[in-house]
This record gives C-alpha cells, sequence and structure tokens, in this order.
C-alpha cells in the first residue's frame, strides 16, 4: 500500500511531466551571427520563450515561471492526466528538466529516466549503481541532487561523489569523473552546468 506521501511525490512529478510535454522542441542549431547557437542554450536565459525547460528552475535565473499561454485560467479546469509513469519504491522527489520533447528526471540513488512528454514512454533508464560504488562515501542522505543539461548531455551527482554525464539519446556515459578525495564524505548541493565560453 503506498502511503498519501508518495502518492504525492508520483502525482507531483506526473503534474510537471504533463506541464512540460508542451514544452517540446527540436533541440536544433540555428546559425546567428555567424555563430552557432542551440536552441536549448538560448532556452536557459532569463528571456526565453519558454520552449524547453532545460534547466532546475527553467533557466539561469531559476525563475520557475513558463511564459507559456496555452494553460491559462480560462482553460486551467480542463486539464486532465494524460500519462503516468511509475517510479520505483524508494525517494521519488525529483526536479525534472525537459529538452527537445524529453524529459529528463532523477531519483532515488541518481537513477535517470528519459521520458517522452508526448505518449509518457520511458526511453531509456541509467542506474549508476551508487550504493554498490559508494563504500564509506555514500552521502549521509538520501535521493538524487537532481540533474542538469549541457550540449546534448544529461549530467547527475552520484551520492558517492561522481559526476557522470549521459548521452540524451541513448542513456550511456559519456565521461564519468569523480570529485572527492580518497576517503572524503560530502553532502553535495544541487550542480548547475554553465559555460564559460562569450
Amino acid at each position: 500500500m503506498r502511503s498519501v506521501r508518495n502518492v504525492r511525490s508520483h502525482a507531483l512529478v506526473i503534474g510537471v511531466a504533463w506541464s512540460l510535454a508542451a514544452c517540446g522542441s527540436e533541440g536544433r542549431i540555428t546559425e546567428e551571427k555567424g555563430a552557432t547557437t542551440a536552441t536549448w542554450e538560448r532556452q536557459l536565459d532569463d528571456a526565453s520563450d519558454g520552449e524547453d525547460w532545460p534547466a532546475f528552475g527553467r533557466t539561469y535565473g531559476e525563475q520557475h515561471y513558463s511564459p507559456l499561454e496555452d494553460i491559462n485560467t480560462g482553460n486551467v479546469a480542463d486539464l486532465g492526466l494524460v500519462w503516468a509513469v511509475d517510479l520505483p519504491p524508494g525517494n521519488p522527489a525529483t526536479g525534472p528538466i525537459e529538452v527537445g520533447g524529453t524529459v529528463y528526471l532523477a531519483a532515488g540513488y541518481s537513477v535517470v529516466r528519459a521520458i517522452d512528454a508526448v505518449s509518457g514512454k520511458v526511453k531509456w533508464e541509467y542506474d549508476p549503481k551508487a550504493p554498490e560504488a559508494s563504500g564509506v562515501r555514500l552521502r549521509q542522505g538520501w535521493g538524487s541532487r537532481g540533474i542538469a543539461y549541457w550540449n546534448g548531455k544529461v549530467i547527475t551527482a552520484t551520492q558517492d561523489g561522481r559526476l557522470i554525464a549521459l548521452d540524451e539519446r541513448s542513456g550511456k556515459p559519456v565521461w564519468t569523473v569523480q570529485t572527492l578525495e580518497e576517503g572524503r564524505r560530502c553532502s553535495s548541493p544541487a550542480h548547475r552546468a554553465y559555460s564559460t565560453e562569450k
């Protein structure tokens, strides 16, 4: 039997994911003034049109606001559940992001899932096996610290101190780096992806 808290958590995840379904874009790259700027990267600007939600809070400024107007006070009562995804037992708390019509979320020990925003079909799942890999490094706490998106990669931090970049289409690791010194423990804040290029 599910607890009320778990049901509410699942409902929140599904509600956010459904809301993001209207935010899909092609994730295409366009030419602007001689430089290539990815659609998802432009979406990180606080003044963006809201087609994607590529960061925690949608933009670098973490506004948690969507400028989209398809849902408003006149039609919000007509909203209903379109699809749902069951998350496994454990800590389902997550801060989903959306890029190019795919919702990405991490729950439990940083298990990342990619979900088609229109159909609700899980495209891929990646489990970094944090408890097995951690030894004494397992962070004193429970749950994922969120995910980030940068240049075709979904980035997650594990509770044993690894930072892992996953290919957005396959969910396969592109690179992994240990961020803690041997024997050191850390309770990390949620991570962000930033570019040093102008």
